[in-house]
């Protein structure tokens, strides 16, 4: 529930700027949704292969976790509600959606042995340096 938690509230502490947008009007969570996934997108250009693979472990894991969160109740609710936790899932699988593209215009496939992931931190963030390892990432 902890990497839960700090993963949740991490995504809570996003706040794009949406002056960057139009002035027409936007629908505010899909203007947030699009900027982040622009920066996501940033990410990704700047990852290794084996980083876009240890990416795309970290996202299956994660969307996961927000779909089992759905399904109990005390997580849900110090998630914010299910409307919070869909929200989530659906800029999850947008972000998934761009990272496979990303792997396949570059040739990259799945980790053929996956490793251990951080449960809170992408490829771009890891600290850990067994896992960094595990993975060639350093």
């Amino acid at each position: 529930m902890s990497n839960l938690r700090k993963i949740m509230q991490r995504l809570t502490h996003i706040q794009p700027d949406l002056n960057q947008l139009s002035d027409q009007p936007v629908d505010r969570k899909e203007a947030r949704l699009k900027l982040h996934l622009e920066a996501y997108q940033k990410h990704l250009a700047d990852c290794t292969p084996a980083m876009l693979q240890y990416e795309l472990v970290w996202l299956d894991e994660h969307i996961l976790s927000l779909e089992l969160c759905l399904n109990q109740p005390e997580m849900l609710s110090a998630a914010g509600g299910s409307s919070q936790v869909e929200q989530w899932l659906v800029e999850s699988r947008r972000c998934k959606e761009a990272l496979e593209e990303t792997m396949t215009h570059r040739g990259v496939g799945p980790a053929p042995h996956p490793h251990a992931i951080a449960t809170s931190e992408h490829a771009w963030e890891l600290r850990e340096e067994k896992i960094k390892k595990l993975w060639g990432l350093t």
